[in-house]
């Protein structure tokens, strides 16, 4: 089985493009979610071990909600 390397993942080669199309979508709705309930909200780690991830921060910039952008989840 082929695979590639999207993110911090290795996916099969025929479950990239869905796997994308459904990552932007989740990152749009978390999105959404966060900036109602934080002062700001950054997309950020990608290339990190753990992956990318949706984050959101309080006024003080203290971190106050995450979700990663993982494939397995």
């Amino acid at each position: 089985m082929e695979m590639v390397q999207v993110d911090a993942y290795a996916l099969p080669a025929d479950e990239a493009d869905a796997y994308i199309a459904l990552r932007e979508e989740c990152a749009e709705a978390a999105t959404k979610v966060f900036q109602k309930y934080c002062a700001e909200v950054r997309r950020e780690w990608a290339g990190s071990e753990d992956g990318e991830a949706i984050t959101g921060y309080d006024a003080n910039g203290q971190l106050q909600c995450l979700i990663h952008l993982d494939p397995y989840d």
